[in-house]
């Protein structure tokens, strides 16, 4: 846990980098831009300067939501953009791996690392380094704690508390009802409703459930092929704005009684992408994808992939029998792993 001597050594170990800090995101949600956000201020009372950069897109209506209204677009900047690194030391945030393979050819040596899914990667600290990693609800409930314990307050409806709150309940649970939940997360929950304005934190809530998601919603239904406790199906040809949308209906489908693992896939800009979702730890769902879907040069990882089509890509004459050749290939590969 964060005990004083912990957040003594995390104020040391900062005092020393350099006065430029980048903290570094593998992706966007609310609990990683939280994250960010809450670790600026942090850094900012060490009197340090900071650059957020990012991995990945913007595409969940959800994460939008967040960009628009919380008006974040000055504030993030995409990893790919980085001029110089070495001008920076860095943090990692939301993620424990500083190989994490989101992060393309870019190599990074945090000098702080916090996350709430420990990982098989072996972080061995160090006197100049700092690292909390730790099983619990969202990633915010980390940052918010060692926020407070440095000696900061958040204000009466603070849009930082609010980024704090939807960081916890989006990854935690808004019913707070997560297996990972801990002590922690309840402690910093009640601390934030003080100081959230959960009005702002229901619009973003809202966000999600619109006419788009109904239709893929309705095409997975008529798509599913459910096995036992597994369900597939698939989202055909969409496009990449679209994306985002399926770890979101992943997790829709693995809360319907009787499903306790759900795969989708679609194909999007020259790529097939793999999400998959289960309850309860019922599936290593990173080993599941690195066995079924590791090949190919695809890219995986926390229950996703992305293989490159290549010459396969879908035009308007192949779409119908590429879809049906990938339907019958995939569920392949998840019923018959001999033949993955």
């Amino acid at each position: 846990m964060l005990t004083k001597e912990r957040v003594a050594k995390f104020i040391e170990v900062m005092k020393p980098l350099k006065p430029s800090i980048a903290i570094i995101l593998t992706h966007l949600d609310p609990d990683s831009i939280a994250c960010a956000r809450i670790f600026a201020e942090i850094c900012k009372h060490l009197e340090k300067n900071v650059k957020i950069f990012y991995a990945g897109y913007l595409d969940d209506p959800q994460n939008k939501c967040v960009w628009n209204i919380f008006d974040l677009v000055n504030d993030f900047t995409p990893i790919e953009n980085i001029k110089n690194l070495n001008d920076y030391d860095t943090v990692l945030l939301d993620s424990s791996s500083p190989r994490d393979n989101r992060l393309g050819d870019i190599e990074i040596k945090p000098a702080i690392i916090i996350d709430h899914h420990p990982n098989k990667d072996k972080l061995e600290e160090s006197e100049k380094s700092w690292y909390w990693v730790h099983t619990c609800g969202a990633a915010a409930t980390m940052v918010t704690k060692l926020y407070m314990e440095v000696g900061l307050e958040f204000k009466p409806s603070d849009d930082l508390a609010t980024l704090a709150i939807l960081g916890l309940l989006t990854d935690a649970d808004i019913k707070l009802l997560s297996p990972h939940m801990t002590a922690l997360d309840y402690e910093v929950h009640l601390h934030l409703t003080k100081y959230a304005n959960m009005a702002k934190a229901r619009e973003v809530f809202d966000s999600i459930l619109d006419e788009k998601y109904l239709e893929l919603y309705t095409t997975i239904i008529s798509k599913r092929e459910r096995r036992g406790n597994i369900m597939v199906s698939n989202l055909g040809c969409i496009s990449r704005e679209y994306v985002g949308y399926m770890a979101r209906l992943a997790d829709a489908f693995c809360a319907i009684k009787g499903i306790d693992t759900v795969i989708l896939w679609a194909v999007s800009n020259e790529t097939l992408h793999i999400k998959a979702r289960t309850i309860d730890g019922k599936l290593d769902l990173d080993a599941f994808i690195k066995e079924r879907f590791g090949c190919g040069g695809a890219r995986h990882g926390k229950g996703a992939a992305q293989m490159p089509m290549g010459f396969f890509s879908p035009t308007k004459n192949s779409q119908k029998e590429l879809l049906e050749y990938l339907t019958k290939r995939i569920l392949d590969a998840i019923f018959d792993p001999s033949i993955a």
